[in-house]
């Protein structure tokens, strides 16, 4: 039977409506199960890495940068206008002097004309260098990157940092565009930096890279610190800047190492900063000297001195009469800070001291008997001497007994009358180790037949057997600090 078209659309519209209901509970159901993983993208955990454009930095900073060459030298065997001593690379380093056809690392002939790089630091023409680039120069020729040439003088040196400050000879009322001088300290490993210099005789060439590596120590120099960098720096790059993003100078490109590749090496410009006054006003550089020696604090001392980290400087000598022995400083401290400035490592010394003007007033956060105390010292000019611990009264204790603590490995003795005659250094008290068991603790620990033993545990050695009540007392749970004499040295080693 037909039925009314009324119902079939009713059905019809009843069939359709549960349709579109099983297809939204269906479609429900499959958001629950598979929800869209872009509606909620995840919180961003990797750091954002920027691509940058150096074109135009260097567009505004290549005319600072100049090509430096030595027309003339003087004859090997004249000496140098500076007393000081030369900068001489450690064995694995080259400088970046382009020298042809002379092989690197020699003196260059006089004969021969020799090129390095340089930048303007002032609108009247001066410019810094290094040193070993304009090294006994007679005749000295700069270029700009516009190709106009002048002769340029030396008017100030610092050897031992292979610096050299340089004056071009102009026309009065000539003006120059020069570079701005940054700050090394505040350098981050990883940021991105453009070496610009004359590679390889080329001409200006542009590269770039990062900071490798701050503080970098490359051979036995105590002053080295350098910026290492992976921007490719070849022969001839020598005296050349090293610019951070900004187009500030925060380095000058110094050496490369020797069979290595993208390692590089900048004399950080915040140390050119201390020193570059000096260098305009009398052509040299006076050091200045607190009258410490240092050694690294290990982990192991550093827990003994109850520091967290291995950190400062651990005083090993202290000069008579010396800036550091009038504030105060002990034999035994450790330098944490010096002006608020960190104190990293030992090395740091050097370079928070030497080139502060003498009479500088320095603030030292120090370490001693496991508390922190502030001291003052007042900076005094270098001398080559330094003076040495003037010895107090001798100990008269004899010299016959001897006692072997079999548990460190050491043989101790008295100090004799003829030994402290032979001694250049004399200690008022201690004991003579006159003995190291092979393979014993001491002997792995580093100390030496000859060595005189002068504190254990912060503790004086008053006589021979004293030190051997001292030594008796090692545990092995608890490791044990000495401070030794060897020659002239001091140094501390731990018994652990």
């Amino acid at each position: 039977m037909k039925q009314p078209r009324m119902f079939r659309y009713m059905k019809t519209s009843i069939i359709v409506g549960l349709m579109l209901l099983g297809s939204s509970v269906f479609m429900a159901y499959s958001h629950q199960r598979k929800p869209d993983i872009q509606t909620k993208p995840p919180p961003q955990t990797t750091p954002k890495v920027t691509v940058y454009d150096f074109s135009q930095l260097v567009a505004e900073v290549k005319s600072t940068v100049l090509t430096i060459t030595v027309l003339e030298r003087e004859q090997k065997d004249q000496p140098s206008s500076s007393t000081a001593p030369s900068a001489k690379p450690p064995p694995n380093l080259q400088e970046e002097e382009s020298v042809r056809p002379t092989p690197e690392q020699q003196e260059p002939s006089p004969a021969l004309q020799t090129s390095g790089s340089g930048f303007l630091i002032h609108p009247k023409g001066y410019a810094l260098t290094n040193d070993h680039v304009v090294k006994h120069a007679k005749r000295i020729s700069v270029e700009l990157e516009d190709q106009r040439e002048y002769e340029a003088r030396v008017i100030g040196r610092s050897p031992l940092l292979d610096l050299a400050l340089l004056q071009l000879e102009v026309p009065k009322g000539t003006r120059f565009r020069y570079a701005r001088l940054g700050r090394s300290g505040t350098l981050q490993v990883g940021e991105p930096v453009v070496a610009i210099g004359n590679a390889k005789g080329l001409g200006l060439t542009v590269t770039s890279g990062i900071v490798s590596a701050k503080g970098r120590t490359v051979g036995s120099d105590e002053y080295e610190s350098y910026i290492q960098t992976d921007a490719a720096i070849n022969l001839g790059n020598s005296g050349g800047p090293l610019f951070n993003r900004k187009g500030e100078v925060i380095g000058i490109n110094t050496a490369i190492l020797q069979g290595g590749r993208g390692i590089g090496f900048a004399i950080p410009i915040d140390i050119v900063r201390q020193i570059l006054p000096q260098l305009h006003k009398t052509g040299k550089v006076e050091r200045s000297q607190l009258g410490v020696k240092v050694q690294q604090v290990a982990t192991d001392v550093a827990q003994l001195l109850g520091l967290s980290r291995p950190q400062g400087a651990l005083v090993t000598d202290v000069a008579q009469g010396s800036a550091a022995s009038k504030a105060g400083l002990k034999i035994g401290d450790v330098i944490l800070s010096i002006n608020g400035q960190t104190v990293r490592t030992h090395q740091c010394i050097p370079h928070l001291v030497a080139f502060q003007k003498p009479g500088t007033h320095l603030v030292l956060k120090t370490r001693r008997d496991r508390k922190d105390i502030l001291l003052r010292a007042v900076l005094q000019a270098w001398r080559k001497a330094q003076h040495s611990i003037e010895p107090s009264a001798e100990s008269s204790e004899p010299s016959t007994q001897k006692s072997k603590p079999k548990h460190v490995g050491i043989t101790v003795a008295s100090i004799s009358p003829h030994m402290r005659q032979r001694l250049k250094r004399t200690p008022s008290q201690g004991a003579w180790i006159r003995g190291v068991n092979s393979g014993s603790l001491a002997a792995s620990q580093g100390v030496k037949e000859g060595d005189i033993l002068l504190k254990v545990n912060a503790i004086k050695v008053r006589s021979m057997a004293h030190a051997r009540s001292l030594l008796a007392t090692y545990n092995p749970k608890h490791p044990m600090l000495l401070l030794l004499q060897r020659q002239e040295e001091l140094l501390y080693i731990v018994l652990h």
